[in-house]
């Protein structure tokens, strides 16, 4: 995606999701320097440094079922590299259920997932970037780190939202291989470089299969954060609310804290979990 919304704040993403760049060399007829521009600008927004936080996952069916979840989110970015760990903390279903997400530059990286029942992690295999991760609405390529060169990305026009100027922008991946959706339109905050909406198209269909919607902004640490976006399954009726209850921007998580073992470890992570409960 992925535009940086808490997406990837959460990864960071989780709220899959990206952003902006202009290219020296010549782009694609296809593709525009507007487009890139604006995306790289997202991308590179102050939020895709090291974080972690406490969030709130509230699943809702369409017949009204809710259930709501509880976990922890680690990340840190060094020289084109991004790794995360997502922790649940309750309820008991899902306690100690991690994922661990390695991003390297390009095309290139891993997702674990450890649950305890199994006592131990698996990794989650390239053609299942469209499954859901834990039986959210948040599927699996949506909390990777996607860089703006892997897509082809074009200027469509200017919209209000909210009373904001928003720039509304379409991604095509260059390679379909190396994503679900076959397209993104992404709507752009033009001033705090923010997506506060973006759309994910699958195949030939002409209707969006998820919208993702940013609910909520605040400033942390002088940063401007999506604290409760909305995912949307458009075809079942479903949303899943991911919303931050508390962020803090901090580039001093321990690298030992990215690897299966600790992954497979909750009490690696239980400790840094103080600084923001």
């Amino acid at each position: 995606m992925q535009p940086r919304t808490l997406l990837t704040t959460i990864a960071s993403h989780l709220l899959p999701l990206a952003a902006i760049m202009s290219l020296v060399l010549s782009l694609p007829s296809h593709a525009d320097k507007k487009g890139e521009g604006l995306m790289k600008q997202a991308y590179d927004h102050p939020s895709r440094g090291g974080s972690l936080g406490r969030f709130k996952m509230i699943l809702k069916d369409k017949a009204g079922g809710e259930r709501t979840r509880t976990f922890y989110s680690f990340s840190h970015r060094e020289k084109g590299n991004f790794v995360s760990l997502i922790r649940f903390v309750n309820p008991d279903n899902v306690k100690n259920t991690g994922l661990l997400t390695m991003d390297r530059p390009g095309d290139s990286g891993d997702q674990w997932l450890y649950m305890p029942a199994l006592g131990k992690s698996r990794r989650i295999a390239s053609n299942r970037k469209g499954g859901r991760f834990v039986g959210s609405d948040v599927f699996f390529e949506d909390l990777r780190d996607r860089e703006v060169e892997l897509d082809e990305h074009r200027y469509l026009r200017e919209e209000t939202m909210g009373g904001s100027k928003v720039a509304v922008i379409e991604s095509r991946p260059r390679n379909a291989g190396n994503s679900f959706y076959s397209k993104r339109l992404v709507w752009v905050h033009q001033d705090i470089k923010i997506p506060l909406k973006i759309e994910f198209y699958k195949g030939k269909r002409k209707e969006p299969i998820k919208r993702l919607e940013v609910k909520k902004l605040e400033q942390i640490d002088g940063v401007w954060t999506a604290t409760h976006n909305i995912m949307s399954d458009i075809q079942n009726g479903s949303t899943t609310a991911l919303i931050a209850e508390k962020i803090q921007y901090d580039n001093k998580i321990p690298k030992s804290l990215f690897t299966v073992r600790s992954l497979e470890e909750p009490s690696q992570d239980e400790k840094l979990r103080s600084r923001v409960r």
